[in-house]
């Protein structure tokens, strides 16, 4: 992950790309964890079973950037407004 940060991700039938990093020990860490417990218990279980501190991973979906070429439109997928 630390030599190739970009993931593609799927979530149901939407697939994008996305940048990961991991978060650092402090306060933020902490809360985040706490959050995550709270949706699945499981989390400190898990954790109190190894030794090793579980790295969180922050996943940010990357900005979409079109080239020219890439982008097609038909005559009614372009609305036009005026403005007076």
């Amino acid at each position: 992950m630390l030599d190739t940060p970009e993931v593609t991700l799927q979530v149901k039938s939407e697939v994008f790309e996305a940048r990961a990093s991991t978060i650092g020990e402090g306060d933020v860490r902490n809360r985040i964890w706490d959050q995550m417990a709270e949706v699945w218990p499981d989390y400190n279980t898990y954790a109190e079973k190894t030794e090793r501190r579980i790295p969180l991973v922050r996943l940010t979906r990357s900005e979409v950037r079109l080239t020219r070429s890439e982008v097609r439109l038909t005559r009614s997928e372009v609305r036009l407004t005026r403005s007076e």
